[in-house]
């Protein structure tokens, strides 16, 4: 039902039939008739953002330029959120809508949110930064966040090399690899205690607990829930559709974690990992964009680097992605024009100033979505994940052609021709990987999976 409620929420917001009614009547009385170019527009938001947000901490949000309207938890204590540089506890919020490009008006609506995330506490007051721009909506997924014990870190030794996964299961992204004999620092086990929780390119990952002795004592570790997040890590959101009315005046959220910190958040639904600074928009009514401005945003399988961009199918009603990631291409010149202006942001607002690389005039027309599972988290479920994973080592001799379906014991016989996990290169058209980079010799295309 709370779902059903925020889906409403968001869909009311989007219209603007709710943002409409939730702007204080002092500050519609206060508009006045400016009507500006867009760029000047733009510009003075950006300096009104910077004068407004410089001070924000990690878990506030601030009202960075007008108009921006907030829904929170507790109606009867309602914080003030109504005028540039008002700012509230993350906790506390949960929803909020940035205002269209309004020249007439001078408004395009910003706000600036420092998120703590996956953010390990060694970095003080660091968190993600997250900017809504223009006609854009977003709405909590979490709620209140869960208290976990982040103290505990116990060295370990592996036994074998082993992949580094996003989630706890063996269909997850794999964000990394670790060699035999590597020292790595677990901070957690998986509920089912078979996964540990490690340290990783300064957030985290999942380690399989089989590469290493099993006699080690893991009694002190905390369970933890791989689906934690802390507010705002989880959110839906709604942008504008399609190119913006100007080349500055962009619809959509800006994200950035922390320098060499890896950061994970579920967008609608779909769980991505960033390094970096990545935009996500809507560019028609059934189609989510993400562009990574700068470093490396991996999801469903995918690794999309800095200048590029990828889609995935979205349902409106819903306000979920329904299917994996596709389309992968370098962004083109006529793309690059309209989110150019996230080079002018605010540099004391961010952890580092992003750079675009160089555009394409013509990229390649993105491919169509594949016809494949949606690739994320779901406890539970059956290993039908068929997207690449982010590590692949060249492939074996030519026995078939490489699997594509690693871990699904239905592949057809020779398909395997060099299983593409870390660790299991070279399986001489056999593909089946015992997951400590063996290979047998049945030809089935199996991968008895265990990293």
């Amino acid at each position: 039902m709370k779902t059903i409620v925020r889906l409403l929420i968001l869909f009311l917001f989007s219209s603007g039939l709710l943002g409409a009614a939730a702007a204080p009547a002092e500050a519609q009385q206060a508009s006045t008739d400016l009507n500006e170019t867009c760029p000047a527009v733009v510009y003075r938001a950006l300096d009104q953002l910077s004068e407004s947000c410089t001070s924000v901490g990690r878990n506030q949000v601030c009202y960075g330029h007008n108009d921006v309207h907030a829904t929170f938890r507790d109606i009867s204590a309602r914080p003030n959120f109504d005028a540039p540089a008002d700012t509230v506890e993350v906790t506390a919020l949960e929803s909020m809508v940035t205002a269209p490009l309004d020249t007439k008006l001078g408004k395009w609506g910003l706000a600036l949110m420092n998120v703590q995330a996956n953010v390990p506490e060694s970095l003080p007051g660091q968190g993600v930064v997250f900017l809504l721009m223009g006609n854009t909506t977003v709405i909590d997924r979490v709620g209140q966040p869960q208290t976990v014990d982040e103290s505990i870190q116990l060295p370990l030794e592996t036994n074998h090399s082993a992949n580094l996964r996003m989630f706890p299961t063996n269909n997850a992204t794999i964000v990394g690899s670790v060699p035999n004999r590597a020292v790595v620092v677990a901070t957690g086990l998986s509920h089912d205690g078979q996964w540990l929780r490690v340290q990783h390119d300064g957030g985290y990952a999942w380690m399989t607990r089989m590469v290493i002795d099993p006699n080690t004592d893991l009694s002190t570790l905390p369970a933890f829930d791989p689906t934690y997040y802390s507010t705002m890590q989880a959110f839906y959101f709604t942008s504008g559709l399609g190119a913006p009315a100007c080349e500055q005046a962009l619809d959509g959220v800006l994200i950035q974690g922390p320098n060499n910190v890896m950061v994970d958040i579920q967008a609608n639904g779909a769980y991505i990992r960033i390094g970096s600074t990545i935009l996500l928009r809507l560019v028609t009514p059934d189609t989510m964009q993400l562009i990574t401005v700068s470093g490396t945003a991996y999801v469903d399988g995918l690794a999309v680097p800095a200048g590029s961009s990828a889609l995935a199918p979205y349902d409106p009603v819903a306000g979920v992605v329904t299917g994996p990631f596709y389309g992968q291409h370098t962004i083109t010149c006529a793309t690059d024009a309209h989110i150019r202006i996230v080079e002018s942001l605010p540099a004391a607002l961010l952890h580092y100033a992003p750079t675009l690389p160089a555009c394409v005039v013509n990229a390649p027309a993105p491919p169509p979505a594949a016809n494949a599972p949606y690739f994320g988290y779901v406890p539970n479920a059956p290993t039908t994940n068929t997207a690449a994973p982010v590590i692949a080592p060249a492939a074996g001799s030519p026995g078939g052609q490489p699997g594509v379906q690693p871990g699904v014991p239905s592949n057809p016989p020779g398909n395997g021709g060099g299983n593409p996990r870390s660790g299991c290169p070279g399986c001489n058209g056999n593909g089946n990987c015992n997951g400590h980079g063996n290979c047998g010799g049945n030809g089935n295309g199996r991968d008895d999976d265990d990293d």
